[in-house]
């Protein structure tokens, strides 16, 4: 892991949303070198897939579905989650707790 990968875990700590772009423009860095250094990250446990995150935290259990994706049989609950309108998460990265610990 080189200092690119340490400084985008620290921006990305930095607060709770950031898009591809936001980080490009903040570190200077291309797409490509984004995707690789995503890649590292994943590899070393600092990132994960939100389909990962949302497999081993079981938030897709029918009575956590607020969490994942809006329902028609959820409450209202759903209207206040910013991913309950996605239909492709692919591209949500997750910070993990070994990010936190190591770099917070």
């Amino acid at each position: 892991m080189t200092e690119l990968e340490v400084k985008i875990i620290k921006f990305l700590l930095s607060s709770a949303i950031y898009s591809e772009n936001a980080i490009m423009k903040n570190l200077g860095i291309d797409k490509e070198t984004l995707d690789k250094s995503f890649k590292i990250l994943e590899d070393n446990g600092y990132l994960e897939s939100y389909e990962e995150f949302i497999k081993r935290e079981s938030l897709n259990e029918e009575r956590d579905c607020c969490k994942a994706k809006k329902n028609n049989s959820c409450s209202s609950c759903c209207d206040n989650n910013i991913f309950s309108d996605l239909e492709d998460f692919s591209k949500i990265k997750v910070i993990t707790m070994k990010a936190v610990d190591n770099f917070s």
